[in-house]
């Protein structure tokens, strides 16, 4: 059997080199948006954080973003499973993966990451998973793992 070499891609930009980074933080407690602004900000203070209270605020501003000539998408999405609205979470992961699959996504939540792999089900790749109360270091290096790694397979095949 041969190994193939996986090797990133020279145009890829880590995240310490991109500029403009942006975040979508879909959350529906106050203080768990504060908290997680503060976090981010400790990573990097010019990172633009945007925050909807429900799915459907997110979709919405997603989709105006989506049809502006121009504008770029976020960097990441950070959504919480319940919300308010009618849409939960794992709702809003699944139009943004079908959607917007370039967008990585880091799921947070109160339940128990058992019961979340219970809530996601057999047949949907597990995305990354931050149970509250959040830990400021583990929240810290999940966050840049995410934004440092390259979202598509095809950024590292070639």
């Amino acid at each position: 059997m041969e190994l193939v070499q996986i090797k990133p891609s020279q145009n890829l930009e880590t995240f310490k080199e991109k500029k403009d980074r942006k975040i979508l933080i879909v959350e529906d407690e106050a203080t768990e948006v504060l908290i997680l602004k503060k976090i981010i900000h400790t990573m990097d203070k010019n990172i633009t954080i945007d925050s909807f209270s429900s799915a459907e605020e997110a979709l919405t501003h997603l989709d105006k973003i989506n049809r502006t000539k121009g504008a770029s998408l976020y960097d990441l999405l950070i959504i919480d499973i319940y919300l308010e609205g009618t849409v939960n979470g794992l709702d809003l992961m699944r139009v943004v993966e079908k959607n917007y699959s370039e967008i990585p996504i880091v799921i947070t939540s109160s339940t128990s990451p058992y019961n979340f792999l219970k809530m996601l089900g057999e047949d949907f790749i597990c995305p990354p998973f931050l149970e509250k109360p959040f830990s400021f270091n583990r929240c810290k290096t999940l966050l840049e793992s995410v934004l440092e790694y390259p979202r598509r397979k095809d950024r590292w095949l070639n």
